[in-house]
């Protein structure tokens, strides 16, 4: 029994570590800074591809100040939190990488993503 589950573990983590691998090579072509529309576009695109909302992960960090880290408290408190997706798009608005209408659009377009992917 306890090889077994050692056995388990061991696959469970070459699975995981395998899985990084392939996602982190295809990380790699995400700007790390967003100043432009294009860099944007390629880290929105770099999600649809892989489907994994940590590639927000460092943007959201990177791009978010105290006072809209403190506005999404208070949302997250009131039971609104915002996903990493609506985080993300939220702070390229405020940067104004992109306006309030283009940001619906890539809403939209992540909507109907999720709706394919439950179907």
């Amino acid at each position: 029994m306890i090889v077994n589950s050692l056995q388990d573990v061991e696959n469970r983590g070459r699975n995981d570590y395998l899985n990084r691998c392939k996602r982190g090579a295809m990380f790699n072509s995400i700007p790390d800074v967003i100043t432009t529309r294009a860099q944007a576009d390629a880290v929105i695109e770099a999600f649809f591809q892989s489907g994994d909302l940590d590639v927000f992960s460092r943007h959201r960090q990177a791009m978010i100040d105290d006072a809209h880290r403190g506005s999404l408290a208070i949302m997250r408190g009131s039971g609104n939190e915002l996903g990493p997706f609506e985080e993300f798009l939220s702070a390229l608005e405020k940067h104004g990488v992109v306006t309030m209408d283009e940001a619906f659009t890539i809403g939209d377009r992540y909507i109907a993503y999720k709706r394919s992917k439950a179907a």
